[in-house]
């Protein structure tokens, strides 16, 4: 595989048809090749949350935001929980929607914060069209959930809309 295709990347990123064409791979071979990747991100995800890893800057923070959501076909949305010195206590897909939209309820956000240490959260989604700028309605999630989190002792550290691998905020400076 690595002869005909170069590099494991680019193993991982060959059709399925495109690996059966390799001599001894087939269709059950190349379905588990395809999942290489998305075994991988699980596992990173996981092993960080378990050893509490410390996000010491926000563009850490976006740059995990963006491992979470980025190649999604559906819009999806996180909120990631960290305590007081911005230890990544847990992340919770709190939503899915469709190629152009999801539904963030307010709800499944506390219900993410209820007991845990949580002191600060940030929230993602994705927005597979590629329309890069926020939408009304994510101003408006956004207020109503910073409004919510704030009357419990808890900040909201910023809510991300991302497009590749890129992400524009939806927190409003007030």
């Amino acid at each position: 595989l690595l002869n005909k295709f170069g590099n494991l990347e680019a193993v991982c990123n060959a059709s399925v048809e495109e690996l059966l064409s390799v001599d001894g791979i087939g269709p059950a071979a190349a379905e588990y090749i395809r999942l290489i990747p998305h075994i991988a991100k699980g596992y990173s995800m996981h092993t960080s949350i378990r050893n509490k890893q410390k996000f010491s800057t926000r563009e850490s923070m976006y740059e995990r935001c963006v491992a979470l959501v980025k190649g999604n076909p559906n819009e999806v949305a996180y909120v990631l929980c960290f305590d007081s010195m911005r230890h990544l206590i847990k992340e919770v897909k709190i939503a899915e929607g469709s190629p152009g939209v999801v539904v963030i309820d307010p709800r499944k956000v506390m219900d993410a914060i209820a007991y845990t240490s949580t002191t600060g959260i940030m929230i993602c989604h994705n927005h597979p069209s590629g329309v890069r700028s926020p939408s009304h309605q994510d101003f408006l999630t956004t207020s109503n959930i910073k409004r919510l989190v704030n009357s419990i002792g808890i900040e909201l550290i910023d809510h991300i809309v991302v497009v590749d691998d890129d992400y524009v905020s939806c927190v409003v400076v007030e």
